[in-house]
């Protein structure tokens, strides 16, 4: 197969899956798919009331997929920060006693400077003779 004859058949492919008609509803297994989350996470969005459970049968629950869009759409500048950026945030407002993350890296603290009056030791916690 030549490469205009491959791009052919793809495009065939793509023309084929496009002219199909989107599909509405999905499991929970299909909407976690669909939206790149768990289907942890979509259970506990049902349950806080955030998605609408459609049951058709006993047993079988789905999800309209505008209810999905929607809900990610409505929570675009939401992000919630990941574990470490509120350690960044603390060490660059001065809450490691006015030094920013450069001291933290190196493993440096002005609390804790070799006080030569010490014998070398850091400085008066709990040496003191």
């Amino acid at each position: 197969m030549t490469d205009v004859e491959a791009l052919q058949a793809i495009t065939e492919r793509l023309d084929a899956l496009l002219a199909q008609p989107h599909q509405r509803f999905y499991s929970i297994a299909s909407a976690a798919l669909y939206c790149d989350l768990s289907e942890d996470s979509l259970r506990r969005l049902i349950e806080r009331g955030d998605l609408t459970p459609h049951r058709p049968v006993r047993g079988k629950i789905l999800i309209d997929r505008h209810q999905l869009d929607a809900l990610i759409l409505g929570s675009a500048g939401e992000t919630r920060g990941s574990r470490g950026s509120a350690a960044r945030e603390r060490s660059q407002n001065g809450r490691y006693g006015g030094h920013g993350d450069e001291n933290l890296r190196v493993g440096r603290c002005a609390n804790f400077a070799p006080d030569s009056t010490q014998n070398g030791r850091y400085g008066g916690h709990g040496d003191e003779k």
